[in-house]
């Protein structure tokens, strides 16, 4: 990796790790009060189905 010239480069690099990474995808199971991700397994109020993606691990949600 490049040297950085100005400060600090961790959150350079952790941003082009990010960037490196293959994107994730997932969906959400259904329970009875909430909704869980596929991909990280957190567990959200089912009033936040509109959301596209994991507000947790970024996982772009896609329909069965």
């Amino acid at each position: 990796m490049n040297e950085c010239t100005y400060g600090d480069c961790e959150p350079v690099e952790m941003a082009i790790r990010a960037l490196e990474q293959e994107p994730k995808t997932g969906h959400w199971i259904m329970h009875d009060y909430h909704r869980e991700c596929s991909t990280c397994k957190v567990r959200l109020p089912k009033h936040m189905m509109r959301n596209s993606y994991c507000p947790n691990c970024g996982a772009k949600m896609e329909e069965e």
